[in-house]
């Protein structure tokens, strides 16, 4: 089997802590290239992990005829330009969350992967943990609820020491401007939504666990603005499914470690609960608890995979079968227009 050839853009901390130890571990795919605009960061990162080849402007990277896909790691106002040229260069793409910064560059980037045949697939590797797709299961199983509640404390999401030491410089990293959405945002709507955009973990594995709703009813925010930064305390967007609400809360004015839960209850007195591990906790999925009226089932370990590895070992099937990934571009499409619509309907 012919290994695919793949590329990677940004070589900064979930690179190094998540991404190039997940490619490195799969045996149908050689990494063969990095690249970052710190041109310094690239050779170093490139050279602990024995990477052939090294740039700094990710155009050389791409332009590549050698390379099959590309993992787009770069920061979030960056994802649009980088992820339009490796598509229109015919390459395979991996984008971290999110997709793009507005819903009409999220909308495009889709339709070029779609006329190009290629696997456009966003990182969104909740949905690869074997718990949650566990709780995904059981809330299929169980039916609609009647109340459900998404609870995100964004405390520390490192978990612990990194395995492999991480590598930084302290060359400047060019400024991307932020294309916003062509909506009529306030300043402090714009900074908000720039800010949930960057915690979109919750809204994509709320939309994998409850589908889309129906329509946002209101959403609320309180927030310390200094300097023109926007310093948010706490934001919570309502959610209507039509025989349900669900309840979004999301806050980083929080010192202990990261927290992530959602709950759901149903109409027979079951309440389901799944609690997601902090995000670069290795080896460690989601706990599950199913509480009935007669007795409770709890599912600490639902085995030891790590979903950063999943993601990636399911992207590069999806690429040798051409098939969307479980995180597709259209799903990032989906919750950038969510998060538009949740940021809209502040009042």
């Amino acid at each position: 089997m012919e290994k695919i050839r793949v590329g990677i853009v940004g070589a900064g901390l979930i690179a190094q802590r998540a991404h190039i130890p997940s490619i490195m571990k799969n045996e149908g795919a050689s990494l063969v290239a990095l690249a970052d605009s710190r041109v310094g960061l690239a050779e170093s990162v490139a050279k602990a992990w024995h990477i052939p080849k090294f740039y700094g402007d990710y155009h050389d990277l791409i332009s590549d005829d050698a390379l099959d896909a590309i993992f787009v790691l770069a920061n979030d106002p960056s994802h649009y330009e980088i992820t339009k040229f490796a598509l229109e260069s015919g390459k395979h793409v991996f984008v971290e969350k999110p997709l793009a910064t507005n819903s009409s560059d999220a909308e495009e980037l889709v339709a070029e992967a779609q006329k190009r045949g290629l696997v456009l697939s966003v990182g969104y590797m909740k949905r690869y943990d074997d718990g949650i797709r566990l709780a995904k299961q059981l809330m299929d199983a169980l039916g609609a609820p009647v109340l459900a509640e998404s609870v995100y404390l964004n405390g520390n999401w490192l978990g612990g020491d990194p395995q492999f030491p991480y590598i930084t410089s302290n060359e400047k990293v060019p400024l991307t401007e932020y294309r916003y959405p062509k909506l009529n945002f306030t300043d402090e709507q714009k900074a908000l939504f720039a800010w949930i955009l960057g915690l979109s973990h919750q809204i994509d594995t709320a939309r994998f666990l409850f589908g889309d709703p129906k329509r946002v009813v209101s959403s609320a925010l309180s927030s310390n603005e200094k300097k023109g930064d926007l310093t948010v305390n706490s934001f919570t967007s309502t959610l209507d499914y039509g025989s349900f609400l669900l309840n979004l809360e999301l806050t980083s004015a929080w010192k202990g470690d990261f927290t992530e839960y959602y709950i759901a209850c149903f109409p027979s007195g079951a309440v389901l609960r799944t609690d997601a591990p902090i995000l670069l906790l290795r080896n460690t999925t989601a706990r599950v608890e199913l509480r009935r009226p007669d007795k409770s089932e709890v599912y600490e370990h639902v085995g030891f995979r790590w979903s950063f590895e999943v993601e990636v070992n399911e992207f590069f099937e999806a690429v040798r079968q051409h098939k969307d990934t479980v995180s597709s571009g259209r799903e990032g499409l989906l919750d950038v227009q969510l998060a538009e619509k949740m940021v809209a309907a502040l009042s």
